[in-house]
């Protein structure tokens, strides 16, 4: 029975491991204020995990020894009494509507509902670095809770004695699970942190290496700072640019810019009048297929731009947007 309770966490854990890898998913879960849509979204996923769970159940004398805990808890712990609550709510009101006259229908909805409440609360009093033992605590509780209120409110106490006998343990130690849960989602949000360390330590290396070059001005000066740039950011060419011509020119192509006078592309225009980047991972012009293009600014107009180029396409990828603004 346990074995059948840990397989059914491990799926979900599977499911929301893929989920998580979703651009969509990261973008929603490292914000700390969501949209409603967002949250509405969120609470859509574990509901579903917890009808999911409901439904995969393994029958023990008309239970279902099943993670539907494990899934409202997480959420509500994680994401706050939207989540929480709704999961709770609902998939709780789902398994006594299912079975109105089963001998754990009730005591299913009461300690869904109790779950969703109490991992609300976790979620706004407990530091985020207890999230993982705090959601285990509270899933344990919760099914002892389930497991009493079996007992209690059964017509039938031989039948109910059966089935806590059968199912406390396994549905107990499965809530071991919560964590794993927490921190899988928690590593997301430490992979943001870490990259935008990473970020900070390199945006702030270039600085340094550049801002000599900057102020001596000069083409020759100005050529060795796009140097420093494609060094640090791995780029197949840099540019720079002011709000007419192009000013210095690293990277494949460079002997067309050695001598000649360059009149900025359209792009660099763009940028220059809108003052935003241009960002283009999938271009056509001559040997590149990735161009990010920085407004540069100097009191509060836009002096000119610093154009980063890639052979390959979809290099412009968000560390590289991040560190550019």
């Amino acid at each position: 029975m346990l074995l059948a309770v840990f397989e059914r966490a491990a799926l979900l854990l599977m499911v929301l491991f893929w989920l998580t890898r979703l651009h969509l998913i990261q973008t929603i879960v490292q914000k700390t204020e969501r949209r409603p849509t967002e949250t509405a979204l969120l609470a859509a996923l574990f509901i579903g995990f917890a009808l999911f769970s409901t439904y995969t159940g393994v029958n023990v004398d008309g239970s279902l020894v099943n993670v539907r805990i494990i899934a409202i808890v997480a959420g509500g712990i994680l994401f706050g009494p939207w989540v929480g609550i709704s999961a709770g709510v609902v998939s709780g009101l789902h398994r006594y509507l299912i079975d109105i006259d089963g001998p754990t229908s009730q005591a299913c909805l009461i300690a869904s509902i109790v779950a969703g409440l109490l991992s609300a609360l976790i979620h706004y009093r407990a530091d985020k670095i207890h999230y993982a033992r705090y959601g285990i605590l509270v899933g344990m509780v919760c099914e002892a809770l389930t497991m009493g209120l079996i007992v209690l409110l059964a017509e039938d106490h031989p039948l109910a004695y059966n089935i806590v006998s059968h199912i406390s343990f396994p549905m107990i130690a499965g809530t071991l699970c919560i964590g794993l849960i927490i921190q899988l989602v928690q590593h997301i949000d430490d992979e943001k942190e870490r990259l935008a360390a990473l970020q900070a330590k390199q945006a702030l290396h270039i600085a340094t290496q550049t801002l000599p070059y900057f102020r001596q001005g000069g083409r020759s000066a100005l050529t060795k700072g796009c140097q420093v740039i494609r060094h640090n950011t791995q780029a197949d060419a840099v540019a720079i640019t002011d709000t007419q011509d192009v000013l210095a020119y690293v990277g494949i192509g460079e002997e067309e810019y050695l001598d000649a006078h360059h009149q900025i592309s359209e792009l660099t225009q763009q940028a220059v009048k809108l003052g935003q980047q241009i960002i283009s991972n999938n271009l056509n012009l001559y040997h590149f297929r990735s161009l990010l293009i920085i407004p540069l600014w100097e009191n509060q107009q836009v002096t000119g731009t610093l154009k980063i180029f890639y052979r390959q396409p979809n290099r412009i990828h968000r560390p590289l947007k991040e560190m550019a603004i």
